[in-house]
């Protein structure tokens, strides 16, 4: 699906990234560009080496490093640097819809689509827009093909597994797993969010973390982030950056945190 142009909605610059992104000018360009980007497609899930962002941005390769940094940190977007492809989060819900009829004729399209994509960043537009894009039987088909992968795999494909595998180990179903529980408690405790809520986007972060990680492994990660100088605020903005979602975000993000962990790192992430 080719696109003359790309929506950015008004409130990007008021509550939205923009606004979070205020004193980095830098990352508001590469922000835009990403949404409007010549080479982007409706689903946000398009080749862009960092290259091209240096280029048709004016920001120099380490400006625009440092920028693509900082909205990986934002949630804005994601990179999978073996293929150089980026998703841009929320732009589908922005370019397509927020959710499709059944019957939408866009919806074989968007199948075709997510063939394309990297497995990793497959699995993960698929964890924020399958649901709304009627695409989860192509989920189920799909992982069952490709088999295990280092990428954390969709909650979906296992659910029903595991409210079977919580009722055999708690005796009967609980809306919260014990192992959920206690990732989320021992962030709370660790990084001192005594307020914090486990919501549905925490919950379901966690259980998919907890696909591929034991939740000793997780709670390692979480307290090995308490070594990275960078997501403790000694970074050029002066903000920490403890949100459990960052942390639990994808495979790459919890095995940086287990190394943290073992080593006591006072050495910067990138």
């Amino acid at each position: 699906m080719s696109r003359d142009y790309g929506v950015i909605v008004p409130r990007f610059w008021t509550a939205g990234t923009g606004k979070n992104l205020r004193g980095d000018p830098d990352a508001q360009v590469l922000a835009a560009y990403l949404m409007t980007s010549p080479h982007a497609t409706a689903t946000g899930v398009y080749h862009c080496p960092i290259l091209y962002m240096s280029h048709e941005t004016g920001l120099s390769i380490e400006g625009a490093s440092k920028a693509l940094r900082r909205l990986i940190e934002e949630a804005f977007c994601e990179f999978d640097e073996a293929s150089e492809t980026v998703f841009v989060v929320n732009m589908a819900a922005h370019q397509i819809a927020p959710t499709l009829d059944p019957k939408d004729k866009r919806i074989p399209w968007l199948r075709k689509e997510l063939e394309k994509m990297p497995t990793s960043l497959k699995q993960r537009f698929l964890q924020v827009h399958g649901a709304a894009f009627h695409l989860t039987e192509t989920s189920k088909q799909t992982s069952s093909s490709e088999g295990p992968s280092k990428p954390l795999r969709s909650q979906d494909q296992d659910q029903d597994q595991d409210q079977d595998q919580d009722k055999k180990q708690n005796g009967h179903s609980s809306a919260v797993p014990t192992d959920v529980s206690q990732v989320f408690e021992h962030w709370k405790a660790e990084h001192k969010h005594p307020k914090a809520q486990l919501d549905t986007k925490r919950t379901k972060l966690i259980r998919v973390a907890l696909q591929s990680y034991s939740a000793e492994q997780l709670c390692q990660s979480i307290s090995g982030y308490k070594h990275s100088p960078h997501h403790m605020g000694k970074n050029d903005r002066q903000t920490v950056y403890d949100d459990i979602e960052i942390f639990l975000r994808d495979a790459k993000h919890i095995d940086a945190g287990i190394k943290f962990a073992e080593k006591g790192s006072e050495q910067k992430w990138m």
